[in-house]
């Protein structure tokens, strides 16, 4: 049995990021059509407010 090595494949880091690069514009829109306590809730979830409403890094 022979294993086949790519070199050229992309590392998980880069996968990673390039479909976030592409989710998130949908995903803080589809936030952005919530109401204003769900908004809340869901920025919390995905990292981007801390537990009091503040925006974090």
């Amino acid at each position: 049995m022979s294993i086949i090595q790519r070199t050229s494949s992309p590392s998980a880091h880069q996968v990673l990021a390039w479909s976030r690069e592409l989710v998130e514009p949908a995903m803080r829109a589809a936030v952005g059509q919530l109401p204003p306590a769900t908004q809340r809730i869901t920025n919390y979830h995905f990292g981007r407010q801390d537990e009091d409403g503040t925006p974090s890094g």
